[in-house]
C-alpha cells in the first residue's frame, strides 16, 4: 500500500470512529426520552438528566478525546515513518501541539482550524475529570491559558457543567479536527486527488461495513 494510502486508511478508520460515536450519543439520548418518561429504567435514565456531572458522562467524554488522541499518534507516527519530521512525537499538551503543527508543517492551528479553542477546552476538560473527577484546578487554568487571576479563584474547586449535548459537540469538534488535519497534510504533501482516493478506499472491501456515503458530511 503506497504512503498516501496508508494515512487515508488511519484518517477513514477514526472518522468512522467519530461518526459510530455520533450515533452511539444520539441513540443514548433518544432512549434516555423514552425510558425517563415510563420505561423499567425511567429512574435510572432521570438521573443521568439531572445529573449533568455523572460518572457515566466524565467516562463518555474521554472516551471521545480518546479518539482525537489516539488518531494523532497513529497519523502521525505513519508519516513520521515516510517524512522523518522534525519534531517526532505529538504530544497532546494544548501549546505542544500548537508547536508541533507549526515546526512540521508551518501550520499555525491557532489561527487555520476554526474551533482550536473549542479543540483545547475539550482537552482540558479530560484531563481535569482523569486527575481531578471534573472539577477545576490550577492545570485546567493553565491549560486554557486564562489571564484574569480574579475569575480564576473564583473557579478554582468549581465542577465544570458536563452533559451530553456537550459531549456531541465536542465529538463532531473532534471529527472537523481529524478531517482538517488530513486534508492539511494532503495538502502540505501534494497528495493526488484526495477526495478520490478517500472514497476509493472507502469503497474497497476493507471498510465492507461501511456505506461510503458516510463521507457525504465529511470536509476533505
Amino acid at each position: 500500500m503506497e504512503f498516501e494510502e496508508r494515512l487515508t486508511v488511519i484518517f477513514l478508520e477514526f472518522i468512522k470512529q467519530s461518526i459510530d460515536f455520533k450515533h452511539f450519543i444520539d441513540d443514548i439520548t433518544k432512549q434516555i426520552e423514552i425510558q425517563r418518561k415510563d420505561g423499567i429504567w425511567s429512574d435510572l435514565f432521570n438521573s443521568i438528566i439531572k445529573n449533568q456531572n455523572s460518572l457515566f458522562s466524565k467516562i463518555v467524554h474521554i472516551y471521545s478525546i480518546t479518539i482525537f488522541e489516539t488518531f494523532s499518534r497513529e497519523f502521525f507516527d505513519e508519516l513520521n515513518k515516510e517524512k522523518n519530521l522534525s519534531k517526532k512525537r505529538f504530544k497532546t499538551t494544548p501549546s505542544k501541539i500548537l508547536k508541533f503543527f507549526e515546526s512540521n508543517f508551518q501550520i499555525n492551528l491557532e489561527n487555520e482550524f476554526k474551533l482550536w479553542e473549542d479543540l483545547r477546552e475539550n482537552i482540558c476538560r479530560r484531563n481535569v475529570i482523569a486527575h481531578n473527577l471534573g472539577k477545576i484546578d490550577q492545570h485546567y487554568i493553565d491549560c486554557m491559558n486564562y489571564p484574569n487571576s480574579v475569575l480564576i479563584d473564583k473557579m478554582i474547586g468549581t465542577d465544570l457543567e458536563h452533559n451530553l449535548l456537550y459531549i456531541k459537540k465536542s465529538n463532531d469538534t473532534v471529527g472537523k479536527y481529524i478531517a482538517f488535519t488530513f486534508k492539511k497534510i494532503a495538502e502540505f504533501y501534494n497528495f493526488i486527488d484526495i477526495e478520490s482516493t478517500v472514497r476509493s478506499i472507502a469503497e474497497n472491501d476493507y471498510f465492507d461495513d461501511v456505506n461510503p456515503n458516510f463521507l457525504d458530511d465529511v470536509e476533505i
